[in-house]
């Protein structure tokens, strides 16, 4: 959703030709000359030699913690904070968890985790967590991002940024959709890692293994499980719990303006990008 308020933009579009859908020329400061679809084909610039999905099988799952190391570390935390008398207390009922109620409850943990191979075992009660959560979404959950003006002057009516920031979405959209959007990777050392020789090398490499070929060359490839989240999705109120849910079909996006809700196409039926100039007007 794109959400605009009088005279602010909710994002900018990277100042550069490759990224840039609008483009202005300095000798007609008032027209605005839009990049033809036809000469570009709808995707960020540049485009991933390595699949966006590749290391999403090889992952290794989140692992629980051992509940003696918990209870330590907890303990830990707490010391600094308590005076020695209160600490002991504290010491004792965490013992006393310890080997009773906390070794049944660390059962009952583990095996939900091995119920769930596709997600974490913190999934389920992060998503709750927010789901549950009555006070309002705005600021108590939902960022928001601010930019600096656009250095070309022109480009800062809300029209052309509100039309930059639509189109250059779409290309992130589809980036990712076809599988041309960068992997996220952790590169503890980027000369060896990041660089195109690696890239050339960890896209032959089975996507079963592939995790394990990037942790060799001290990359850690990060999960991607929640990008479809970005896009086609809502979160529906519910009276006890919100229910998070995504439309995979959907082509249009949402536009507030002054308390108005307008809702239009940006993809065409089989998935093309519509023209910028559509979207202007």
């Amino acid at each position: 959703m794109l959400r605009l308020g009088r005279g602010v933009c909710a994002l900018d579009v990277i100042h550069s030709n490759s990224s840039r859908v609008v483009l202005c020329t300095r000798d007609t400061p008032n027209r605005i000359l839009f990049r033809s679809l036809s000469a570009d084909d709808g995707y960020l610039s540049n485009k991933s030699i390595v699949p966006t999905q590749h290391y999403q099988k090889s992952l290794p799952r989140l692992p629980i913690p051992k509940l003696d190391d918990t209870c330590r570390r907890y303990l830990a935390a707490l010391h600094p904070l308590l005076s020695e008398q209160e600490y002991r207390e504290s010491e004792r009922v965490v013992n006393s968890f310890l080997n009773d109620e906390g070794k049944q409850l660390q059962a009952h943990l583990i095996a939900a985790d091995r119920r769930n191979k596709n997600s974490s075992y913190i999934h389920g009660p992060w998503t709750e967590l927010y789901q549950k959560d009555r006070r309002s979404v705005v600021l108590n959950h939902n960022p928001f991002l601010g930019f600096v003006d656009d250095p070309v002057p022109e480009q800062n009516s809300q029209l052309n940024r509100a039309t930059n920031l639509i189109l250059s979405s779409m290309r992130f959209y589809r980036s990712y959709k076809d599988g041309f959007l960068a992997p996220d990777i952790y590169h503890m050392d980027p000369n060896k890692s990041d660089t195109d020789q690696f890239r050339n090398m960890i896209r032959k490499v089975p996507q079963s293994l592939s995790w394990y070929g990037a942790y060799l060359k001290k990359a850690f490839p990060l999960d991607m499980r929640q990008y479809p989240w970005l896009f086609h999705s809502t979160r529906i109120p519910k009276p006890a719990q919100d229910e998070n849910r995504v439309y995979p079909d959907s082509k249009h996006i949402a536009v507030i303006h002054k308390g108005h809700f307008y809702t239009f196409n940006v993809l065409g039926e089989s998935g093309q990008m519509v023209d910028g100039g559509v979207v202007k007007a």
